[in-house]
């Protein structure tokens, strides 16, 4: 099998960094997310810690978390060079970076301690994986981090999630 994840990861940041620059793309997607999309009643974010796994260059899903009331959220993909336009994506939507924590970080080891978060959104990042191995190995990872109780999201495509 060849290994095509540092291509992939090229090609989605260019994507994530033109959609970041633009304001009508943005508005689109952060706006797609609500309670009725994630499958939680109104006003489940608010008092809640959340994680974004892979969050991307765009930050979209934090973006959204903080407009449905979250004010404690992480959020991590591969590499430290996503952060500046990250950063950038949160200033643009007014989100405090003091309520968004970033980092380089892999859905399989992910560098967080045992039921940390209320709600988990893995978005659009499983199906990159090499093998059902990685897959099986980043899904365990994502419910090691959520508490008992709490929610875990994860999309594999473009159908929705579960």
């Amino acid at each position: 099998m060849t290994d095509v994840s540092e291509e992939t990861r090229k090609v989605y940041s260019a994507q994530h960094k033109r959609m970041a620059a633009d304001d009508r793309a943005m508005t689109r997607w952060t706006g797609m997310f609500s309670t009725d999309y994630f499958g939680v009643p109104a006003n489940y974010f608010e008092g809640k810690r959340a994680l974004d796994a892979g969050c991307g260059d765009t930050v979209k899903v934090p973006i959204a978390l903080y407009n449905m009331g979250c004010r404690d959220i992480c959020a991590f993909d591969l590499g430290d060079e996503l952060i500046e336009t990250a950063s950038a994506s949160l200033d643009k939507f007014n989100v405090p970076r003091s309520s968004v924590s970033m980092r380089g970080a892999s859905v399989t080891y992910i560098p967080y301690e045992n039921g940390q978060f209320d709600f988990t959104s893995c978005h659009g990042v499983l199906v990159h994986l090499g093998d059902h191995e990685e897959v099986s190995k980043g899904f365990g990872e994502l419910a090691r981090v959520t508490k008992s109780g709490g929610r875990l999201y994860t999309v594999y495509g473009a159908v929705g999630g579960f």
